[in-house]
């Protein structure tokens, strides 16, 4: 486990909330994204893009991608570009998509991930579409730090089920919840008509830049329709390409929309929002 864990964790038994450790997590990512050009506080993998479902609040429910996979090849080719070894950061595997779709790319992926980034947060997030006891216990041991699961059928049985799964070293590694239990955030997806303007002064998500599946590198993983793409990890140098996106990041932070993404992106507001009732047919005047 790493020290960032167990520091979170120590702080969640002394009465501290959830909401004060985001705080505290956003003031530090804003201050050394302000004073480092070079910071970055994790990095996203898009390993896969395709989904098994077309959930309301996310635009894969709007412009479905297509159902891709990052080749192993070109995993490694990415992974020696980023020459990563000692960096803690936090690493992401899953978002807008499902990466359980496609397993042995995966599992592959996984291990080849940990491999480069040994001190490093590996997170990843699932619906569970297709998990079983042994998958899960074998992307534990590939070196997940954090497997968060969503169950969209909110499926009280399937949650306890995989609980059940889980040995008493991983219980603090693993979450299952259910849809019903989660704040939904629209993100760039344009997925919720009439959500709420945003009540935040500051973003820190474009401190976390996105590996698409071609190489090329994305402010953050809220722009999901690579809108503001800063170079290719393959042609361009990574860190010169993030150096001169810093201002343009800082900007960002403090509540200036400096990329296209941001212009409808919500992800700022903590205010859960709720699906929208379906529209009502107009009525039409009857004859006379």
């Amino acid at each position: 486990m790493s020290l960032t864990m167990k520091l979170v964790q120590l702080l969640l038994r002394m009465g501290l909330s959830q909401l004060m450790l985001y705080r505290l997590g956003t003031l530090r990512t804003m201050t050394l994204g302000l004073l480092n050009p070079m910071f970055m506080k994790g990095l996203l993998f898009e390993l896969s893009s395709g989904c098994n479902r077309r959930c309301w609040y996310c635009p894969q429910s709007l412009v479905p991608k297509k159902r891709e996979v990052m080749t192993l090849d070109f995993l490694d080719a990415v992974l020696k570009k980023l020459q990563l070894k000692k960096w803690a950061g936090t690493v992401d595997i899953g978002w807008n998509n499902e990466p359980m779709l496609d397993w042995d790319s995966l599992r592959m992926g996984v291990r080849k991930i940990r491999e480069a980034f040994p001190s490093a947060f590996v997170r990843m997030y699932s619906n569970g579409f297709g998990l079983t006891q042994e998958k899960l216990n074998e992307l534990m041991a590939l070196g997940l730090s954090y497997f968060f699961i969503t169950l969209h059928e909110n499926d009280e049985k399937r949650r306890q089920l995989i609980l059940s799964w889980v040995p008493a070293k991983d219980q603090t590694r693993i979450r299952v919840t259910l849809f019903q239990e989660i704040a939904i955030l629209n993100a760039s997806g344009h997925a919720v008509e009439g959500a709420p303007p945003s009540n935040e002064k500051f973003c820190v998500m474009q401190f976390a830049p996105v590996i698409r599946l071609n190489g090329d590198i994305t402010l953050c993983c809220c722009d999901y329709y690579s809108e503001t793409v800063l170079g290719n990890i393959l042609r361009d140098d990574f860190w010169q390409v993030w150096r001169k996106s810093w201002w343009q990041r800082v900007r960002i932070m403090f509540g200036s929309k400096a990329a296209k993404a941001c212009h409808a992106c919500y992800n700022m507001t903590r205010t859960p929002l709720r699906k929208p009732a379906p529209k009502q047919p107009a009525a039409t005047a009857s004859a006379a």
